[in-house]
């Protein structure tokens, strides 16, 4: 018996030795679990999480007869889903559009000029396209007093044949063509009855035609170069009813649908597709209802800003759409309505 006990003895110090083996390693898991969440109580609330356990349990391991800190998991994942160069680049800078070529069409006047020196003035060298030659003369002026270069092409965009030589003529002069924004387009306000077809096929050949060749033709240079930002103009108009403007809302609505459609389509390849919904701005499509006695005040009320927009307050937006500040933004529609369609 006395031999038996004594070589029970061993079994019995070894089993304690691994109890209190585990007791060890359990008791400074706890205590690493327990300092980690205290930390990120002192941090803040944002900070405390669930996920504060997993993390303290990732970041340290048994080594023998004491606890050691390994390299987290966690911070390699983030490592590989971090952009290239995001910490790199200044905010300020990713809006620069220096060295970068701008297509605008319809930029002899209202939103699309907006739009034009908006970009140049961020360091973009411009080309105008439009039918009116006089009014594109007077903003490549403009675009030049900012310091950037502009090339002026009358163009009709609802002509494929004119939109191709458009586009020949901006690769022969610029090199490239990195931004396009699809500005051009009409409107007729009037009751769906008093709508000539005429006028119908008018409307649609620009708003949504006119957008289709531009795209197919400036288009094929971004898919091809892997780079660049397309700018749709769609309007408050395609997202919300308005009576008299029919045939207007249902072209501002094809090309909502476009956007999301090209905007999957081009992602691959590099290029981004986005669209503004603007609201109630001083162009000369609205001047006549914003300065009526009658209307004007009508149209000031739907408003929460109290104001209707005027046309440079397009360009701070275009820029961003333009930039590599929205470098990971595509598919989306941007509303610029004074809060419209918030009421």
């Amino acid at each position: 018996m006395r031999q038996a006990a004594g070589a029970a003895r061993p079994t019995r110090r070894r089993a304690i030795c691994f109890a209190l083996l585990r007791r060890r390693r359990l008791g400074g898991f706890l205590l690493l679990s327990g300092a980690s969440l205290y930390a990120s109580f002192l941090a803040g609330s944002q900070a405390f999480s669930p996920m504060t356990i997993l993390s303290s349990v990732d970041c340290w391991s048994w080594r023998g007869w004491c606890w050691q800190r390994r390299p987290s998991t966690t911070a390699k994942l983030d490592a590989v889903a971090s952009p290239p160069q995001a910490n790199k680049l200044g905010f300020l800078v990713q809006f620069s559009l220096a060295k970068k070529v701008a297509v605008v069409t319809g930029s002899s006047r209202g939103l699309g000029r907006g739009a034009a020196l908006g970009l140049a003035e961020a360091g973009a060298d411009v080309a105008l396209l439009g039918r009116d030659e006089q009014r594109l003369a007077a903003v490549k002026r403009e675009v030049a007093a900012l310091g950037q270069r502009a090339l002026v092409v009358p163009t009709d965009v609802t002509k494929p044949a004119e939109v191709d030589t458009a586009c020949k003529r901006v690769l022969d002069y610029f090199g490239r063509v990195d931004v396009l924004v699809n500005n051009a387009g009409v409107a007729q306000v009037a009751p769906l009855f008093e709508i000539k077809d005429e006028a119908l096929v008018a409307i649609f050949n620009a708003n949504v035609f006119g957008t289709f060749y531009c795209c197919r033709a400036f288009g094929a240079h971004m898919v091809a170069a892997k780079r660049g930002s397309v700018i749709l103009m769609a309007s408050i108009s395609g997202m919300a009813g308005e009576k008299n403007l029919t045939a207007y809302s249902a072209t501002k609505g094809a090309v909502i649908g476009f956007t999301h459609a090209l905007a999957s389509e081009w992602a691959p390849s590099g290029v981004r597709v986005n669209a503004i919904a603007p609201g109630y701005f001083r162009t000369d499509l609205n001047r006549q209802a914003i300065d009526d006695a009658t209307i004007g005040p009508k149209i000031v009320r739907r408003i929460p800003l109290r104001r209707v927009g005027q046309p440079e307050e397009i360009g701070p937006l275009v820029v961003y759409l333009a930039s590599d500040a929205s470098a990971f933004m595509t598919g989306q529609v941007v509303v610029l309505d004074g809060g419209q369609l918030a009421t």
